[in-house]
């Protein structure tokens, strides 16, 4: 799957991306597969831009674009008060199947339930691990009555690969400090050591 492109502007043929098409079959599969009729969709990223594109994407499907399925955002900057923010997160909950809530990882990452939503899609990363472990928690928590499916959708371009490798390395830093360090040292093989003072025992 892609990397997005960078228009100077939105208009541009959204369907020229095959990350976007690809979450769009991912999301417009899901709700065919499944026959309740309570389905709901939130993807997250990182980045406004890939919400606003995803937005265009979605609204040339019949469904959303004639008002069968709803879309609704939340990304800090729509909606920056957290009263409004509730409230859209209450006509999601009584949206009809296949709607979906398009949502910065920032913005919902904690105290807040989205049970209502069985299906979350990561489409496109941030550079930290726990913004997304944070995110998708929404859904899979306490009150949730489905099996949540949770599918990330990446690609092998450069920066996606960077960015993956910047996770992992935070990831390693954390466990090895979680679980402590066998010489007292953090130390990766490619960037040297992380600091040089005994871990806390």
């Amino acid at each position: 799957m892609g990397c997005f492109r960078d228009p100077s502007n939105l208009e541009f043929n959204v369907r020229d991306s095959s990350r976007l098409n690809d979450t769009t079959a991912e999301i417009m599969q899901y709700h065919a597969e499944n026959t309740r009729p309570d389905t709901r969709t939130i993807v997250f990223a990182a980045w406004m831009r890939a919400l606003d594109l995803m937005e265009l994407r979605l609204q040339q499907e019949p469904e959303y674009a004639n008002g069968t399925r709803r879309i609704f955002r939340i990304d800090g900057k729509n909606v920056p008060n957290q009263p409004d923010r509730y409230d859209i997160l209450s006509q999601f909950e009584r949206s009809p199947k296949g709607s979906v809530l398009l949502a910065s990882t920032g913005c919902l990452q904690e105290g807040v339930n989205i049970t209502c939503a069985s299906h979350e899609v990561i489409l496109a990363l941030s550079w930290s691990p726990h913004n997304e472990i944070q995110a998708t928690a929404r859904a899979y928590r306490i009150g949730q009555k489905h099996d949540v499916l949770l599918v990330t959708m990446t690609s092998d371009c450069w920066i996606e690969a960077h960015v993956r490798g910047m996770r992992e390395r935070k990831n390693m830093y954390e466990a090895r400090v979680r679980d402590g360090y066998p010489h007292g040292n953090l130390h990766h093989p490619s960037t040297g050591p992380l600091w040089t003072q005994p871990l806390p025992t």
